[in-house]
């Protein structure tokens, strides 16, 4: 055990000293872009309830949570996405209208070990709140168009979902619900 104590555990990332200044100049670029769209940025917790993310059926499971049991006795869990608290921090605000929610941090979901991926992911994004349809849809496309030329990737894949589309599909395969919903589960391109 000796030889280890200076080691970090597998899941985690060491410090990233050589593109820090390259992340930061994105994080401000897209900051930028957010910003001039009326998305206010929000610093979310680090930690959820257990429930939040397994009562939504959201596709987060309970074996890829890093949890501990709180002083309350309740299950927390590091956070494993921003979608979900950011939902549920709109849901309990008094805002029945459009909301613009921006965010920057780490996430944190067990990966297979020995496979060379991390555990801990950075994240940065935005959400969108009951702006349904294609106004929605065209506000957010044209903030991906302008942050892209700030972020320095090639061979940008963009993938776009529909609930409708979805929901219709579920409809099609009838009986065979569970199985389309389990292969869906499984696909993980990002």
């Amino acid at each position: 055990m000796e030889e280890f104590k200076y080691l970090i555990p597998e899941e985690s990332i060491d410090a990233i000293i050589t593109n820090v200044e390259k992340l930061r100049e994105i994080e401000n670029h897209l900051r930028h872009v957010f910003s001039n769209h009326g998305y206010n940025e929000v610093l979310m917790p680090s930690f959820e309830y257990v429930d939040l993310y397994t009562k939504l059926d959201c596709g987060f499971t309970v074996d890829k949570m890093f949890q501990y049991i709180n002083h309350e006795g309740k299950n927390v869990a590091m956070r494993l996405d921003f979608t979900i608290p950011l939902a549920r921090l709109y849901a309990n605000s008094a805002n029945v209208g459009e909301a613009r929610y921006s965010y920057f941090g780490k996430v944190y979901r067990k990966e297979t070990m020995h496979k060379g991926r991390s555990s801990e992911f950075f994240q940065g994004g935005v959400e969108l709140m009951n702006k349904p349809g294609l106004q929605g849809d065209k506000e957010v496309m044209t903030m991906i168009q302008e942050s892209l030329p700030g972020v320095s990737l090639k061979n940008i894949l963009l993938e776009l979902g529909s609930a409708k589309f979805y929901n219709r599909l579920l409809e099609l395969v009838g009986n065979q619900r569970n199985e389309l919903e389990d292969i869906l589960r499984l696909r993980d391109i990002s």
